[in-house]
């Protein structure tokens, strides 16, 4: 008898694929299928469904290869998965896959399953490319790039996928990204290497270092929405004289982070009453 994971890691032709996504994640497909129809032209309210349809595909398969292979799909305490790889276990694959989902919809998978079929296929086929040992889901050769009728509606559809994902993103993720940090800047905001910085943007700061990166990413937050993102890396690297002559990123790498929270959060306030 074929396992569902093993259908979902070796199935080597559209249809078993499928049913095995079907068996795996029932009902993602039609969710997929009938939010891309809006998301498409550009509807921000369906382009949040067709996030959320394609983060639950995503969840569900490596639930289900967590389930028979738990030795590859490993699921922490946080119930976030991880897979296994040669220098150890990471969230990296996952969240690689889960930027594909602006391109999906545009694979040579949907010109043969359509639209919510093509994106579960697409989904699958680079998952198992990033799996150990799994079979790669090959093409079939009718396969072809669906033709863009509307190239600024592509255009807006990616801009507005970007959006919702951004607005998802991890506290570190924030906090590098409108900071304008490099790597190591972002380590040393926590008294932590480069190396160490990379493994928590993928994984997650340690518990100890959480609430660090929620106040900091606070901070980041107010910045993005009261200035323009150009101008948030020189103000933040830049000495103010009601920080005693120090920059928000020495503050911060100080523990400084909750007074400076306050701070901002008071600065704003007052801009907008005065």
């Amino acid at each position: 008898m074929i396992t569902l994971t093993l259908s979902l890691l070796d199935a080597a032709d559209v249809k078993a694929a499928l049913a095995a996504v079907d068996a795996a994640a029932p009902g993602v497909r039609r969710r997929l299928s009938a939010s891309l129809r809006d998301a498409l032209q550009g509807r921000p309210a369906a382009v949040r469904r067709y996030v959320a349809a394609y983060d639950e595909l995503l969840a569900r398969l490596l639930a289900a290869l967590h389930e028979e292979r738990p030795d590859v799909v490993l699921r922490d305490a946080a119930g976030e998965f991880r897979i296994e790889l040669p220098a150890g276990p990471t969230r990296a694959p996952a969240q690689l896959l889960r930027s594909f989902a602006a391109a999906a919809p545009f694979s040579p998978w949907v010109t043969i399953k359509g639209l919510g079929g093509g994106v579960a296929l697409d989904v699958l086929a680079r998952l198992r490319a990033l799996l150990p040992g799994a079979a790669p889901l090959a093409l079939p050769r009718a396969a072809a790039v669906p033709r863009l009728e509307d190239p600024d509606a592509l255009l807006r559809f990616t801009r507005l996928v970007g959006e919702v994902q951004r607005a998802e993103r991890s506290d570190l993720e924030r906090v590098r990204e409108v900071l304008g940090l490099s790597i190591t800047e972002l380590g040393g905001l926590f008294g932590v290497t480069r190396q160490a910085a990379g493994l928590w943007l993928a994984d997650g700061p340690p518990g100890a270092r959480r609430a660090k990166a929620a106040t900091v990413a606070a901070v980041a937050d107010i910045l993005a929405r009261r200035l323009r993102p150009a101008r948030v890396p020189g103000i933040v690297r830049r000495p103010a004289a009601e920080y005693g002559g120090e920059t928000m990123l020495t503050l911060i790498a100080a523990d400084r982070h909750e007074w400076l929270l306050e701070s901002v959060r008071r600065s704003f306030d007052y801009a907008a009453t005065a």
